[in-house]
């Protein structure tokens, strides 16, 4: 915290020492989804039981690689739209509903999708 000629701690308009917007105690703290952290696991968790060796033209091994293939069916303009990974997911075609659209795993993935869909 930014201290003035008195030797006490600044607070500013939002009442936080640190200047930033949220009140935070760091600017940084609200980076988004991770698709390490976040995504990763629940792409291994349900997805690559089923994909994990190329299964039906996709393969999804639960790891940070998958990223090319997750964004083969990713449009951050659509995100929801036919043949995209979430329309997929909630059971698109024949395939078996995997994150049901009102779900929490599906609800982090948009989240994600929104955010810009970063390899990060």
């Amino acid at each position: 915290a930014a201290t003035d000629g008195d030797g006490d701690a600044d607070v500013d308009a939002d009442g936080d020492a640190d200047g930033d917007a949220d009140g935070d105690t760091d600017a940084d703290a609200d980076t988004g989804l991770s698709f390490e952290t976040d995504i990763v696991p629940m792409l291994r968790w349900d997805c690559a039981s089923c994909h994990s060796r190329g299964q039906w033209n996709v393969t999804i091994t639960g790891s940070v690689t998958d990223y090319d293939e997750v964004m083969r069916y990713v449009n951050v303009d659509d995100p929801e739209g036919v043949g995209s990974f979430l329309w997929w997911a909630a059971g698109g075609g024949r395939h078996p509903i995997s994150w049901p659209a009102d779900g929490v795993q599906y609800g982090f993935f948009l989240q994600w999708v929104e955010e810009g869909a970063l390899n990060n």
